[in-house]
């Protein structure tokens, strides 16, 4: 049903952090049955669209070595000849710590243009369950500073289907993409990679969400997100 609320130009996309998500769900398969992994060096490689009677994807985990397991999506568009997203997947006491992310900052908070309710639609494209950007705070060509709404969807699947989320609230991570959207209001922007992707037992929970450019090549522009 997530779909529904993933319509580019009237397509239907396959999400992004659903797709991670799908690989999550593999890897812990291969470990205990608990995620406590580091993502890198993530590619999205296509926009995957839907069409209105499905799509079929197959998820491939391969488990390196005892340290690394690589993960990939596949779907029928090509007969799941080549991935469309693909990632690492390490232990988390391997994970880096980006050092040069912005600390959030209550007053500047405090001069933001309010609501976000209009920017969806003109602006962003998310239906229902991924528009969680409830405030813009601050915002400039190269820093955005967001506040999320507390509330989370819990109808991400089917009645039928497991509600379990490795990964936390999809519609959580689908914001700390698109919000960078608010920076370049004047192009449609998609992710294309990250570089690293650390999750802690905060990030569902997460209140603020701040990106920060690191440098820009148009048409490709490099942030660092910060969830807290």
């Amino acid at each position: 049903p997530y779909l529904a609320d993933h319509l580019l130009q009237g397509r239907a996309v396959f999400p992004g952090v659903m797709g991670l998500e799908a690989m999550a769900q593999a890897v812990t398969t291969l470990a205990d049955g608990t995620f406590s992994w580091r993502m890198s060096d993530i590619a999205f490689h296509r926009i995957v669209f839907v069409p209105q009677d499905g799509l079929r994807i197959r998820i491939a985990a391969l488990r390196a070595d005892t340290q690394r397991v690589d993960a990939a999506v596949f779907t029928e568009e090509d007969d799941f000849q080549s991935p469309s997203l693909t990632a690492r997947f390490e232990p988390a006491a391997c994970a880096v710590t980006v050092s040069n992310s912005v600390p959030f900052d209550s007053d500047t908070a405090n001069e933001g243009n309010g609501a976000a309710d209009d920017l969806y639609g003109p602006l962003f494209f998310q239906g229902r369950r991924f528009r969680r950007v409830q405030s813009l705070d601050f915002c400039t060509s190269r820093i955005v500073q967001v506040g999320l709404s507390p509330g989370a969807a819990s109808d991400w699947f089917g009645s039928f289907e497991p509600a379990e989320l490795v990964l936390g609230d999809p519609g959580t991570l689908d914001a700390a993409l698109h919000a960078l959207q608010a920076t370049l209001p004047h192009r449609q922007v998609l992710p294309v990679s990250i570089g690293d992707l650390v999750l802690t037992g905060r990030t569902t929970d997460a209140c603020h969400l701040i990106g920060k450019e690191n440098w820009a090549d148009s048409p490709i522009y490099s942030f660092d997100i910060t969830a807290l």
